[in-house]
């Protein structure tokens, strides 16, 4: 029940008029659906980690060393939805280096979470869910 609460009120948060994503370039777009896709394949590598606690650990400090899979299955769909509404509040004219602040926003958290996955895999985790 509260996971479909949490939908719920994502749902009618992010449909509101106060996000401006009228105003996301194919690019805003790309990396934002980009990053959704890592995260999701994350989500999956971290149920690993929780289905195999003698293997594996976390590095997430957040979720800690060995989370339950309640903690990854609510922790995962909120970190997903944070990340679309910082990228959603951050001004389109704003730039930092000549680059557009939510570009960089995106492109750097994409590349962190890519790095994640990718090592992840490398160290034989797979996606569990």
């Amino acid at each position: 029940m509260k996971k479909l609460l949490l939908t719920v009120v994502l749902l009618l948060v992010l449909s509101s008029d106060c996000f401006a994503f009228d105003d996301w370039s194919k690019l805003d777009v790309a990396f934002e659906t980009a990053y959704v896709i890592v995260t999701v394949i994350d989500w999956g590598q971290t149920l690993d980690i929780a289905k195999r606690p003698n293997q594996y650990s976390e590095i997430n400090p957040f979720l800690g060393k060995h989370p339950s899979v309640d903690l990854v299955n609510t922790f995962i769909p909120i970190s997903i939805a944070g990340h679309i509404l910082i990228s959603a509040l951050i001004p389109n004219d704003c730039e930092i280096f000549s680059m557009k602040c939510r570009t960089l926003w995106q492109s750097v958290t994409l590349g962190a979470e890519s790095y994640m996955v990718v090592n992840n895999f490398n160290i034989g985790l797979r996606m569990n869910f």
